[in-house]
């Protein structure tokens, strides 16, 4: 958008043509090239909007899908989530950790996008 242009249309709309019938109504002069430009400047501002509305929309997902991502990526550093405990009644003498027990189900879930892992 002209800065400019925009400035000289301004100051062409400072002086009005008033016409008297009752009530006081105003009437701006702007020639049809300041006309027809000034609906393409609102119909790019209003691409811009949509523009920044879908923007909006990505940077929400991809939070969401960010913190989905670190959810899972805690659990699997988490050093406790790797430890096993001597289980006496089991032959192995060792239950599972909670990683093992998990077998990579978080992870599968957060790149599905289940919110939910």
């Amino acid at each position: 958008m002209s800065k400019e242009r925009l400035e000289e249309i301004k100051q062409t709309l400072k002086h009005p043509n008033y016409e008297h019938n009752g009530q006081e109504e105003v009437f701006f002069m702007v020639s049809n090239g300041d006309f027809d430009w000034l609906i393409k400047q609102a119909e790019y501002a209003d691409n811009l909007r949509t523009v920044r509305d879908n923007l909006i929309r990505q940077i929400d997902t991809t939070q969401l899908e960010n913190q989905r991502y670190k959810q899972a990526l805690e659990f699997y550093a988490d050093p406790e989530n790797h430890d096993r405990e001597v289980d006496y009644g089991k032959d192995s003498g060792l239950k599972k950790s909670n990683v093992d027990i998990d077998r990579g189900f978080k992870a599968r879930q957060a790149i599905k996008g289940d919110a939910n892992a």
